[in-house]
């Protein structure tokens, strides 16, 4: 397994001649190999925190030459967010305890092979911890979650666009940042020799981020409306089922009843008039709310279509961010 040590800048000088007039000799300090990820070297014995305050809870002990790795650059008042290396965990450290180096040549963000289930239900994330250490995985938003060694876990992940990482002790962390779709299966796995490190290939840039998180909330918004939209145009068609039926019979009544009336009095065969009229003008409007019925499946099938569009163009900036 790899792990990256701090080498501090040393000159050392000879205090022994090999000959008379021979200066002292000077041993030059390797030079700082860029580790790919922003790094805070602990300058000052401090601790991890739970929250970006020394009243909250310590995680681990920081000491001197220790090295943290940067979640983010922006500081919170004092206070920068972190991941110990030797213990894994992501915390908050003061910002003035840190000397810190950031990359000038990121690692590649992660890359995770998925696949449609076929269903509507939300995304999740198969992750898969092969180590013989516990790995942390930190979703944007979400709780510290711990995968024990040899362990396996599925996690529900909110759709849309989201920021990730996983670490575990001694090693480098990984990032991602992803566009995550309802209706996938997406899978992480993690090996004793470090983490397994993506392709990515294409940076999210703020306008394709700021389309997608769109998209993502007029999907699923539409999508809770259409569903109650379908149960009320299944509803409705239930009730007019129950009238088409009801009318039916009624009408069947009617036209056996209707050689009887003719030979009745006169006064007996104007009330029937009047039933026979009044079936009709109820079977006048149920021939209007069909039509109405019949343009509410039309209107609730081009939202539907257009719904599918709005999902096809998510589907590409998924796989043009992705790599996949």
């Amino acid at each position: 397994m790899k792990t990256f040590l701090l080498i501090a800048v040393i000159w050392i000088t000879s205090i022994c001649h090999v000959s008379a007039g021979t200066p002292h000799s000077r041993v030059q300090a390797p030079v700082w190999k860029d580790p790919g990820v922003d790094v805070g070297i602990v300058n000052t014995p401090t601790a991890l925190f739970t929250e970006p305050d020394a009243g909250s809870a310590k995680i681990s002990a920081l000491n001197p030459q220790d090295w943290t790795i940067l979640v983010s650059r922006k500081e919170t008042t004092g206070w920068l967010h972190v991941i110990g290396l030797s213990s894994g965990r992501q915390g908050w450290a003061k910002s003035n305890r840190l000397t810190v180096r950031y990359t000038l040549h990121p690692n590649k963000g992660v890359d995770l092979p998925s696949e449609q289930t076929g269903t509507d239900a939300p995304p999740v994330l198969n992750v898969k911890n092969d180590m013989d250490k516990t790995l942390y995985l930190h979703i944007d938003g979400e709780p510290e979650i711990h995968i024990d060694p040899h362990a396996q876990l599925r996690v529900s992940v909110n759709p849309g666009v989201t920021t990730f990482n996983a670490s575990a002790p001694n090693d480098l962390p990984a990032f991602g940042n992803r566009i995550f779709v309802a209706g996938n299966s997406y899978h992480w796995r993690f090996w004793d020799r470090g983490h397994e490190r993506g392709q990515g290939k294409h940076v999210l840039s703020p306008a394709l981020k700021a389309e997608a998180e769109q998209l993502q909330r007029d999907i699923s918004t539409e999508s809770a409306n259409l569903k109650i939209e379908k149960q009320l145009i299944l509803a409705e068609w239930d009730t007019m089922c129950a009238e088409s039926d009801r009318l039916n019979a009624e009408e069947k009544d009617l036209e056996a009843e209707r050689p009887t009336r003719a030979a009745k009095d006169p006064e007996a065969s104007v009330d029937f008039d009047k039933r026979v009229n009044a079936h009709n003008d109820q079977r006048h409007a149920y021939h209007a709310k069909y039509i109405e019925h019949v343009d509410r499946i039309r209107a609730y099938n081009t939202r539907s279509d257009a719904l599918a569009t709005k999902e096809h163009r998510l589907y590409e900036i998924a796989h043009t961010v992705n790599g996949y």
